[in-house]
């Protein structure tokens, strides 16, 4: 079952593969208070929210509210700080949902973080962490040194999706009969009527 797939001509057998597929559902983690309960972030120093992964899935998106439109680079770095992804963002001003589709593996104390001078929306009030999906991600902390669960930096509303389930893939032989042309002569001493009929025809 599934959408209608149609093929090239085919000129003979032909094997085709086919799999299930049940798609894992987006789920959402993380502050939205993307325009409330802080302000714009402009200095220097680079900061970041810092999240263990629990089972591998993907950091598909998150919401950022930035003061000015520009590219920003946004890095996600293990425990030691070593960058293990990143992703150059041409961000509009305002709240906007930016794309980052960052693999996660299972692993503790990672760090999404953005720019220094980001021009980027931190909460310095009414954070409630952990921002936790039950078995999957919880953000613990945030990178400030005093009162670090006082702010939270930046990305909020994460978007984070397991693998899809996928079945093994089965063969499925389209078969191509081929079919030879009529002898035109030898049917010219065939005839039918009534023509057109409606109960009865005769050979």
């Amino acid at each position: 079952t599934g959408n209608t797939y149609t093929t090239t001509a085919l000129n003979s057998d032909s094997v085709y593969y086919v799999e299930n597929v049940i798609l894992a559902p987006v789920q959402n983690v993380g502050s939205v208070n993307s325009n409330t309960a802080g302000g714009f972030f402009t200095n220097t120093n680079q900061h970041y929210l810092v999240f263990d992964v629990y089972k591998e899935c993907r950091l598909v998106s998150v919401k950022v509210n930035a003061n000015t439109a520009g590219v920003r680079n946004i890095q996600l770095k293990n425990a030691l700080g070593t960058v293990i992804a990143d992703a150059n963002i041409n961000i509009p001003a305002g709240v906007s949902r930016i794309t980052l589709n960052f693999d996660l593996v299972p692993g503790n104390n990672y760090q999404l973080a953005g720019p220094g001078s980001p021009g980027l929306w931190r909460n310095d009030a009414g954070c409630t962490y952990p921002y936790t999906i039950t078995g999957l991600v919880s953000i613990k902390t945030s990178s400030a040194q005093t009162n670090p669960t006082n702010y939270y930096y930046y990305f909020f509303d994460w978007e984070v999706k397991e693998g899809d389930c996928l079945s093994d893939r089965v063969g499925v032989t389209a078969v191509v009969d081929n079919c030879n042309s009529v002898n035109t002569p030898a049917i010219q001493d065939v005839s039918l009527y009534p023509n057109p009929a409606d109960n009865e025809i005769y050979l």
